[in-house]
């Protein structure tokens, strides 16, 4: 059995970058609108605390991508840059990008509910 490898920016990055050679001009430039420098992100994730790699955003909300599931999510950031909504069901970058192709999340400018503990 392999042993588990944490992903590293670098190899995110090229990932990223592989996957969106393949993708239609559109979904392309929506991640060049959002992009951002890869940077880490905490998250809880049944209950316990880990980073994940916040890759674009759009005001206040990220795209972040999810190595456990290997897939990309959504959600709104506090102020210190913490990752408020986990989801469970991630999607491949080129879905994710439709969500931001079809209604950028300019209004979503309050925090979600606390987690609670």
């Amino acid at each position: 059995m392999d042993k588990w490898k944490t992903i590293i920016r670098e190899e995110l990055w090229e990932i990223t970058k592989s996957r969106l050679c393949d993708y239609t001009p559109a979904r392309q430039e929506i991640f060049e609108k959002y992009r951002v420098t890869l940077r880490q992100a905490p998250t809880e994730r049944y209950d316990v605390v880990k980073n994940v790699f916040i890759v674009a955003q759009c005001w206040n909300e990220v795209m972040y991508y999810e190595e456990v599931e290997d897939g990309f999510s959504f959600s709104i950031i506090d102020e210190n840059g913490r990752i408020l909504e986990h989801w469970c069901n991630q999607d491949e970058l080129k879905c994710a990008l439709w969500h931001w192709m079809v209604s950028p999340q300019k209004y979503r400018l309050v925090p979600a509910e606390p987690i609670k503990k």
